[in-house]
């Protein structure tokens, strides 16, 4: 497996309609370009792809995560509303449970430290992904509840500091 950045010659085929397909691709180079101008590294997904034939299987990245982690027990301090660096996957369920999205959230883990010399990444899903939640335990992120259910998608919240910082 390995992993390279949605682009317009494999992203093409990625996408749905070919309207929707065509705006999305044109968007994703558009803002490439605007983060290389810029000296940034953009937001954006990373294929899954299957080594043996380059099928696409899921994605992985980073998106910027505005969420309230002041909630949590080791944010405690920090503002209620804080912005984060978050880290994500997403699997087709046919590849669940192969090593595929912890092997690619390593990669970008590895990325964000020791690439982009970030202080920290998290990840957030339901309580119920308890797929999700083995996947931030294998990373080495430690789990943390949120005291409240709302937002759904910030039930359950892994946490993982770079130490070399």
């Amino acid at each position: 497996m390995f992993r390279r950045l949605l682009d317009e010659a494999f992203g093409h085929d990625s996408y749905g309609a070919d309207d929707t397909r065509r705006i999305l691709l044109e968007y994703n180079v558009i803002a490439d370009k605007a983060h290389e101008a810029l000296h940034q590294t953009p937001y954006e997904d990373r294929a899954i792809v299957l080594k043996s034939d380059g099928t696409l299987i899921g994605a992985v990245g980073f998106a910027p995560c505005l969420a309230p982690f002041g909630r949590l027990r080791s944010f405690r301090g920090a503002a209620h509303r804080s912005p984060e660096v978050g880290l994500f996957w997403a699997l087709l369920p046919e590849h669940w449970g192969k090593g595929y999205a912890t092997e690619a959230a390593r990669a970008m883990v590895s990325y964000a430290f020791d690439g982009l010399e970030l202080g920290r990444i998290v990840a957030t899903t339901e309580n119920d992904n308890v797929r999700s939640i083995a996947v931030m335990k294998r990373l080495g992120m430690t789990i943390e509840r949120n005291p409240s259910d709302e937002p759904h998608w910030f039930q359950t919240v892994g946490v993982l500091v770079n130490t070399a910082t």
